[in-house]
């Protein structure tokens, strides 16, 4: 029993060090805000080597893709993409890590497209960006990745070693037969824009 409690002070001990130092308070607030307005927020957890601690990314619902849009059981999916805009500069020292040769790492180049970022500001971005598309899908019970930009690819096929995939997504409410749930101001809109009429 001493083992067991000393074990669970430790792990409790860890979880708030994750916690803290990943600004979880924030992120959950946040989380939950994006949840009611816009149906859902995906969260991309991914892995700092580095530090040894769990990266928790919000997402904008625009940026993921499900292979099934009527399933909200994430882990039902056969596959999900993930769009990211990251700097360019950023995208070539990821490929030159992955041994990825300096004739393909030259087609890493800025684009444009930002025609489906959320808010207004997303649209104007002041570095050389990038569209980063991350696919997940699993096979033989393990999780596998491979992201690219539109004429690079960076990694190919990694097994992650992961046999769920490494995205969460809290919906405001579940709605049947559709992955992306109902937000709480859906139709709060239609009743200001009739209350302003009127």
């Amino acid at each position: 029993k001493e083992v067991a409690v000393k074990t669970c002070e430790l792990l409790n001990k860890l979880a708030s060090r994750v916690w803290e130092k990943d600004n979880m308070d924030y992120k959950t607030r946040s989380i939950s805000k994006h949840s009611a307005i816009n149906d859902e927020c995906p969260v991309y957890i991914t892995y700092n080597k580095e530090t040894n601690l769990p990266i928790n990314e919000i997402l904008s619902k625009n940026d993921v893709y499900y292979g099934n849009e009527n399933d909200s059981d994430i882990q039902n999916q056969p596959y999900i993409l993930i769009k990211q805009r990251k700097p360019v500069s950023n995208l070539v020292e990821m490929a030159r890590k992955e041994g990825v040769s300096e004739e393909k790492i030259q087609y890493i180049i800025g684009d444009n497209d930002t025609f489906e970022e959320a808010g207004d500001h997303a649209k104007e971005e002041i570095d050389n960006m990038c569209t980063l598309i991350t696919k997940l899908y699993k096979k033989d019970g393990n999780v596998y990745f491979s992201q690219a930009t539109e004429y690079c690819v960076i990694k190919e096929d990694k097994n992650t070693g992961l046999t769920l995939y490494p995205l969460t997504h809290m919906l405001w409410e579940e709605k049947e037969g559709y992955a992306r749930g109902e937000g709480e101001v859906r139709f709060l809109t239609f009743n200001q824009i009739e209350i302003n009429k009127t």
